[in-house]
């Protein structure tokens, strides 16, 4: 798996580099697997909001991810703010979740990631917020 663009509304995030689970700190690898594990049984709704453990939100800021379609397919993914604006957009290829802290937003290297099989190799792309 390579890596995909992503963007916010006004252009590019900037990407920041790979980054391993175990290089991230304690608190916030503690805080990511105990959310994603309470988050891990929530599936797609009728209005295409997407599974709550594809994006963890270790903000004070509520975000929601989206799945946008047309007919069948889905085009792309986008994340939007409390108030429906969309902040981030995601080519419909980049693997879950998607992580969000005030800093940074990620995404792992590989698909059907669960906190069941992270390790500390697992591999995230890490872009710098604005």
């Amino acid at each position: 798996m390579g890596l995909l663009t992503l963007s916010d509304c006004n252009g590019r995030m900037k990407y920041c580099g790979q980054v391993q689970f175990c290089q991230l700190p304690a608190e916030f690898r503690d805080k990511m697997l105990m959310v994603w594990q309470k988050t891990e049984s929530i599936y797609y709704d009728s209005t295409g909001i997407l599974n709550a453990s594809t994006i963890i939100n270790l903000t004070k800021e509520p975000y929601f991810a989206r799945s946008i379609e047309y007919g069948l397919w889905v085009t792309h993914k986008e994340i939007r703010d409390k108030n429906g604006k969309v902040l981030y957009k995601f080519p419909r290829e980049v693997p879950y979740p998607f992580i969000i802290t005030d800093e940074y937003l990620y995404y792992p290297e590989e698909y059907n990631m669960q906190p069941s099989n992270i390790n500390d190799s697992t591999v995230f792309f890490q872009f710098k917020r604005r």
